[in-house]
């Protein structure tokens, strides 16, 4: 691995001495970060949306997979976001939620009247400036 030592450096400082769990805890002796699992950041939602079915027993629960959003995980780069299907967060119980509401925020047009005020806002700063 490519800069493996300075990964393990960093690990180790910060599993205080690389014992932040057993042998025995870890089971196969791998670590897992479990900020892994946790959403940074939803950077787009397909617009395609299907219908939300988290019961395995019903019927439709093949094609009842909700939105697809594109993830991007704590800790990972963005190189390594993952498309990710609703019904599987919720399954999984990832909270997303409150991200989701934040990429719909962000990506909101802002309205004509909106855009009329910023920009008297530029310009009397510009004024202002001169």
């Amino acid at each position: 691995v490519k800069n493996g030592g300075a990964y393990l450096r960093t690990f180790l400082k910060k599993a205080d001495g690389g014992l932040l769990f057993s042998a025995d805890e870890r089971g196969d002796g791998d670590y897992f970060d479990p900020s892994f699992c946790q959403i940074e950041r939803i950077l787009d939602v397909d617009k395609e949306e299907e219908p939300l079915v988290t019961d395995k027993d019903a019927e439709g629960y093949n094609e009842g997979r909700g939105q697809k959003f594109l993830v991007k995980w704590m800790h990972v780069p963005y190189s390594e976001s993952t498309f990710e299907f609703e019904r599987d967060l919720e399954l999984r119980k990832v909270e997303y939620k409150n991200h989701l509401e934040d990429h719909t925020r962000r990506c909101k047009k802002p309205t004509i009247r909106a855009m009329k005020e910023s920009q008297k806002k530029g310009e009397k700063a510009l004024r202002h400036l001169y």
